[in-house]
Parts: C-alpha cells; sequence; structure tokens
C-alpha cells in the first residue's frame, strides 16, 4: 500500500523500569484507541468490527507482540475504509528495551476502485500518534525534540532567533511559519491548525510585525514571511533557503463564503506536502530492524538447538511462510467482502445527488497601476469588512486612511492585492462608507 506518512522517534537511555512503565501506557493509549474505533474488548490477536468513525464502514485489527531477552515489540495494524473507496492502514511498532523506548507509525492508503486516476486523500496526524507523544516530553529523532504545540516568535530578538533555526545545517524537521496581517491571522487560530495537523513532523511558529522586519533582515526579503503570509521552510544542509510561500492574496478567496473551504483545502495542500515527505525520507529505526532480525535467527537456533536438521528447518519456514500467506490470504478476503457490503450499503441508502451551482464564467477583472476604484462596505465580520465594487460617488471629501485595517483586508479579500498607492475615506457618503483606492 502506497505510504502517506511516516513518524519516527525515541526514548533512548531510560532506566529500564521508567521504559517499562511508558511501554504500560502506550500499549493502553493504544488499546482505547482501538476501542474507541470499535474494537471490542478484551483485545485478541486480531479481529473485525464495526467502525465508529465517522464515513467509515467496518474494519479490521491485528497485534502482535514479541519478546525476546533484548526486550518486546507490539506490533499494531489497523485497518478502516473510507466513504470513497479507499482503504486506510494504521501500523505501529513500539520497541521497549532495557535501554529505551522506540516507535515507528505508518500511515498507507490504498484505492479499491477500479478507475485511473489519482489518489486523492485527507491524511492528518491520527489521533492516536499525538496520544503517544503527548506520554513524554522528551522524545527525540536525530538528537532534536519533536514537534508539538506551535511556537512564537514575538519581537526582534525571537525573529532572529526563528531566522537563526530556518538557517541551521543540522535542522531535521521543517519550519512552518504563519505571519499576521495587521495583527491577526488571516484564518482564527490557523497557526494552532496546522500546528494539531503536522505535530511530530513540522514545527510550527507566528510571528508578529517586529519579529517579521528581523527575520527579512537576516535572511532577505525574498525568503521572508510577511503580510498574512504562510510559508513553510524545508530543511536544507546548504547557504540556499529552500521553501514555499502562501501569500495572503493567494490564500484569501474573494468571496468570504468559500472561506472554510480555502481554509481546509489549505490545510491539506500542506499536510500533503510534509506528511508525503516524510513518507519518502523517514524509515524503520534500526534497533526495531535489529530486534526482528535476532529474533528470526533465534528462532532458528532454536531449532538447531532441538536437533532439526537443516531440512527440516527449511521446511519449518516454508510452513510459515505457507501460513503467513493463508493469513495475508483470508485478510484480503475479509477486505474485499466488507468492501463488497460497504458499496451495497452505499448503493441502497445514498441520497440523490444535489444539484451542482452554476459556475460564475465572469472574467476577474485585477486592478491594473495607476487605476481609481471604488468600494462600498456593506456589513463587517470579526477580522475584516466586506466590500463590493461600485461606480464613482462623485463626492469631493475624501480623507487619507491611515489605519483603516479591517477595510484593507476586505479590499485585499475582494481583488486578491495589496498593492495599493494610496487608500482614502469618504466623509459624506453614509450607510457603511465608501472608499477610494488608487493602484
Amino acid at each position: 500500500m502506497p505510504k502517506l506518512a511516516k513518524y519516527v522517534f525515541s526514548l533512548a537511555s531510560l532506566p529500564e523500569d521508567q521504559a517499562a512503565e511508558l511501554r504500560d501506557k502506550i500499549i493502553q493509549s493504544i488499546e482505547t484507541w482501538l476501542s474507541s474505533k470499535g474494537a471490542e474488548k478484551p483485545l485478541q490477536a486480531g479481529g473485525t468490527f464495526y467502525s465508529r468513525s465517522k464515513g467509515n464502514a467496518e474494519g479490521t485489527y491485528r497485534w502482535e507482540t514479541s519478546i525476546d531477552n533484548q526486550g518486546k515489540l507490539d506490533d499494531v495494524a489497523l485497518q478502516e475504509f473510507t466513504s470513497a473507496d479507499q482503504l486506510f492502514e494504521t501500523k505501529i511498532s513500539i520497541l521497549a528495551t532495557s535501554t529505551g523506548i522506540y516507535v515507528y507509525i505508518t500511515l498507507s492508503i490504498e484505492t479499491l476502485s477500479s478507475t485511473v486516476a489519482p489518489i486523492v486523500f485527507h491524511a492528518r496526524c491520527p489521533k492516536i500518534v499525538r496520544d503517544i507523544i503527548a506520554l513524554s516530553k522528551d522524545w527525540k529523532f536525530q538528537d532534536a525534540g519533536l514537534p508539538k504545540e506551535k511556537m512564537h516568535a514575538h519581537g526582534d530578538i525571537e525573529g532572529l532567533n526563528l531566522a537563526e533555526a530556518i538557517s541551521d545545517k543540522n535542522r531535521v524537521y521543517p519550519i512552518v511559519v504563519v505571519s499576521e496581517l495587521d495583527d491577526e491571522e488571516l484564518w482564527p487560530d490557523l497557526s494552532d491548525k496546522l500546528a494539531s495537523d503536522l505535530e511530530g513532523l513540522a514545527n510550527v511558529y507566528t510571528i508578529d510585525d517586529d519579529a517579521t522586519w528581523a527575520l527579512t533582515s537576516k535572511i532577505g526579503k525574498v525568503n521572508s514571511c510577511y503580510l498574512g503570509a504562510v510559508r513553510l521552510y524545508w530543511p536544507s544542509s546548504s547557504s540556499r533557503v529552500n521553501s514555499v510561500i502562501w501569500t495572503a492574496s493567494r490564500l484569501l478567496p474573494r468571496d468570504e463564503s468559500e472561506d472554510t473551504h480555502a481554509l481546509e483545502k489549505f490545510r491539506n495542500d500542506i499536510r500533503n506536502k510534509i506528511l508525503g515527505a516524510s513518507a519518502e525520507s523517514l524509515s524503520e529505526p534500526p534497533s526495531i530492524t535489529r530486534f526482528r532480525d535476532n529474533r528470526d535467527k533465534n528462532k532458528i537456533a532454536e531449532l538447531i538447538t532441538k536437533g532439526n536438521s537443516a531440512e527440516e528447518i527449511i521446511n519449518l519456514r516454508i510452513q510459515e511462510k505457507r501460513e503467513f500467506e493463508i493469513r495475508l490470504e483470508e485478510a484480503n478476503n475479509t477486505i474485499s467482502k466488507l468492501y463488497r457490503q460497504l458499496q451495497e450499503a452505499q448503493q441502497t441508502s445514498s441520497p440523490e445527488p444535489e444539484a451542482e451551482e452554476a459556475a460564475n464564467e465572469d472574467a476577474y477583472d485585477p486592478p491594473k497601476p495607476g487605476e481609481i476604484r471604488f468600494y462600498k462596505k456593506t456589513h463587517s465580520k470579526n477580522n475584516y469588512d466586506v466590500l463590493v465594487r461600485i461606480a464613482n460617488c462623485e463626492h469631493t471629501s475624501w480623507q487619507n486612511a491611515a489605519k483603516a485595517d479591517k477595510a484593507k483586508k476586505g479590499i485585499l479579500r475582494l481583488e486578491g492585492s495589496g498593492k495599493w498607492s494610496q487608500v482614502q475615506h469618504c466623509g459624506s457618503c453614509e450607510g457603511g462608507g465608501v472608499w477610494r483606492v488608487k493602484w
């Protein structure tokens, strides 16, 4: 199955009793997670259940625990159907040794429909990942602390510190910077939402105007982040800044009714970039791989000790392989059966499709340099004014707008650009106010 994301972190140099205690807490979290999905207690080595997750039908899980003198390895796999003809799989491997805890989690997806089309998905940090991360503040990956809640860069000093972190050639995690526009983020709690989506894989910062100036002075305007933009800085071993930027004009829709859709589209876009990068770049911790290898070697050594010949050992391994293939085939048959049931249920209960709203085919006419446009406020939102373009009101009492933060946000939202040279307010118009903007 194609991998969507991978999470790797550990707590090495942990006393054995603390490692055992932490493992017990992790196992309890996984049991609670499986139960919340619909698996019945007591949990078995595997089973089928009706998923309680919204939009999902039935699912399956497997749980295998291996024990030797090195420690305990728990391998848990959960498979669920989505409402989009997809099979979503979460695999969790937890190794507890006398020296610490090692965690490896993968998210995978497979499309079950027989169509030639790209896989469309909405992956994010699963709750079980956040639950496990929350069990310790000391998780590490490559000696770096694990990304959790968002961080703040306020003022010159913190802006310079952020610039230093972005330029650090030893950095292992991406950094996402959410800048403010007139002391507010483009969408309420945007940085908090991104920090939750990207927990364990990216550090998210919110940055104010003072910190923005300091950041710009250090890494240059072309690499900076300001005026409501969001920028993703990839780790880089060179002096060149490798980043992706979403400007305010690119993020904000012209129609405020599309705000929710625009926010979710952006969150999914940045999640796919970062989660996809983790799937390509991370791999199973060597300690877990060594444990699996030693486990298999010990099985063979045990067979030799019991006097089994080489031929008998080979036959036993072949038998194990056949049993695994049988279990895999049974699992695939179960998946196929559940998928057919899901298809039948959808065919019998799906409502009639709603008529799609006709698309607006009017070409957008962007403002030109030197052009003068007029706007009228219709009503106000928490963070901005809702404006419409109008003809010249023919008044002459224009007043320069020193602040007019909410009106400027409304103009930016409507036109998709903040490149004006002058914004003036009409002192004669009533009923919401009229603005004269020179581009």
